[in-house]
């Protein structure tokens, strides 16, 4: 089964903020959820438990210090909701800051 992907405008903007070089493996990391977006691994995995400020949101997949937070909708599209800079901070820590290096 393959999803659609979806950019919600905060997702866009959070990129745009991005340093270009960051990019590259974060767009990769959200284009392999084309394929695999309900799969557990090492690196994409569901929430343990919602995030306050982002309550939608049920999985994440980590890119290095960034985490693309998504949910599924449909059982067919990927809506991905936000892409953070997380570092030392918890992921819903990051996402109420808005936090960027």
């Amino acid at each position: 089964m393959e999803y659609e992907i979806q950019w919600s405008d905060e997702a866009k903007a959070d990129v745009r903020r991005m340093p270009v070089f960051r990019r590259g493996p974060v767009f990769a990391a959200i284009e392999h959820l084309r394929y695999q977006a309900e799969r557990e691994t090492r690196n994409r995995k569901r929430l343990a438990e919602p995030i306050e400020a982002l309550p939608e949101a049920t999985w994440e997949v980590r890119v290095g210090d960034y985490r693309g937070i998504y949910r599924i909708e449909q059982e067919q599209t990927v809506r991905v909701l936000r892409v953070i800079f997380k570092a030392t901070s918890t992921t819903a820590e990051a996402v109420a800051r808005g936090r960027r290096p």
